[in-house]
């Protein structure tokens, strides 16, 4: 018998999400700083007694032909790394899977590449963890997603990632002194609107729509605020993410809602920034706060907080037998 374990990162995005839409990055080079917090996909792929393919997530399938799969990631994974029946494949999350804004589908999709891997004996890059998931998401399933989520999954860390025209993506890590890591860290924050959306239905209207010239002053931004943190400026991340937002907000109709906005007017009146974090129309905020004003900003919203630190690796084998 078999038995592997994954533990694959979810992220939050700081500044220049958008720019690694294909519709953006192949006319002109992308750029977003984003970085993986201690919230984890768990992907649990295990010996099944019969020759058989079983899958539990949400829902639980037993199937003997890969093409019966209904899960399109699991499907794709097992088909591309050429998987026989007889295995089973169990994901558990610390978060909502719906929704949220944190990555967690390429969560899951880096997450169960690795799983496969391991489970064939087989070492991976993370540069190939990234390639493949992009490969399942964007090419095979035609999801509308970019290249931020999976590459964040794989890598983990704080970095500044540049999408180029060919596809290639550069990483940049972000190098911070520990006590100021400890502190921008310290001043951020998520909490949960309760808002369930769906981040495809938003990127549709957001790629619908003439935004070329906004986006790239979301990328130019990127460059600013990964020039800020170089220079040990971190505390100018609030004004970053509040600027961003603010571009973001006149990119759909879709990207925002009245209670949305109501939950950000009430953030920056007491002092704080914010941003609808991922695709935006619900999931998270993110909220860039000293600790005495977040205390104040939580019980005014009333609103459960994501407590969680910035986690410094990307997906990764946690067990193997």
């Amino acid at each position: 018998m078999r038995n592997v374990v994954t533990r694959t990162p979810f992220r939050i995005t700081f500044t220049g999400g958008g720019s690694d839409l294909p519709h953006f990055y192949t006319k002109s080079t992308g750029a977003a700083i984003n970085a993986t917090i201690n919230k984890y996909m768990y992907i649990v792929v295990h010996s099944a007694f019969d020759k058989t393919y079983k899958i539990r997530y949400s829902k639980e399938e037993t199937v003997t032909k890969i093409e019966d799969i209904k899960h399109p990631t699991a499907r794709e994974a097992l088909k591309l790394l050429d998987i026989e029946p007889a295995i089973e494949i169990v994901s558990l999350s610390d978060i909502p899977t719906r929704g949220t804004g944190l990555g967690s589908s390429s969560a899951y999709t880096v997450g169960l590449l690795n799983a496969l891997h391991a489970w064939k004996g087989e070492m991976v890059t993370k540069e190939q963890l990234a390639k493949e998931a992009v490969k399942i998401e964007k090419d095979i399933l035609k999801e509308p997603c970019g290249l931020q989520d999976q590459y964040a999954a794989a890598y983990g860390g704080m970095n500044l990632y540049e999408y180029m025209p060919d596809e290639r993506v550069k990483v940049n890590p972000i190098i911070m002194k520990p006590k100021d890591m400890q502190d921008m860290e310290d001043s951020l924050m998520l909490l949960y609107t309760g808002i369930q959306r769906s981040s495809a239905d938003v990127l549709k209207s957001i790629k619908k729509t003439d935004n070329f010239e906004t986006i790239a002053m979301r990328r130019d931004m990127a460059y600013k605020h990964y020039k800020d943190l170089a220079a040990g400026d971190w505390k100018q991340t609030g004004y970053w993410l509040n600027e961003g937002w603010r571009l973001k907000k006149g990119m759909s109709d879709k990207v925002s809602n009245s209670k949305i906005d109501e939950m950000c007017a009430k953030v920056a009146e007491l002092g704080g920034a914010v941003k609808n974090i991922g695709a935006g129309g619900g999931g998270f905020l993110l909220v860039f706060a000293n600790k005495a004003k977040q205390e104040k900003i939580k019980k005014e919203l009333g609103l459960m907080e994501l407590e969680c630190k910035l986690e410094p690796s990307g997906s990764s084998v946690v067990f193997f037998n």
